[in-house]
């Protein structure tokens, strides 16, 4: 089966991202790319040390959107009113959800 190079580093980030869940810790680029070079230092073939190689220095280029100000955009700020709430999801849910 052939993979591009934007699948392959997906499923590598996957990879990744499926590892830090499992041990409950925090998802984010920095936590990725430690996560990374952890599964490179575990080794495997040249095509994998390079795929992985490859997805962090994709990810390398996203570290600094994510450490950007995250203040409020002036959009959002000025479309809202005098007290007015903004929801971005939903918070009434019918969900049944067992909490027992």
């Amino acid at each position: 089966m052939y993979f591009n190079d934007d699948d392959k580093r997906m499923a590598i980030l996957g990879e990744a991202a499926v590892v830090l869940a499992r041990r409950d810790k925090e998802i984010s680029v920095e936590s990725l790319l430690n996560q990374l070079q952890i599964m490179a230092e575990h080794g495997g073939n040249a095509e994998r040390l390079a795929a992985i190689a490859d997805t962090r220095n994709w990810l390398m280029k996203l570290r600094g959107i994510s450490s950007r100000n995250r203040d409020e955009p002036a959009w959002f700020a000025e479309n809202r009113g005098e007290g007015e709430s903004i929801f971005l999801a939903s918070t009434n849910r019918n969900d049944n959800i067992d909490d027992g």
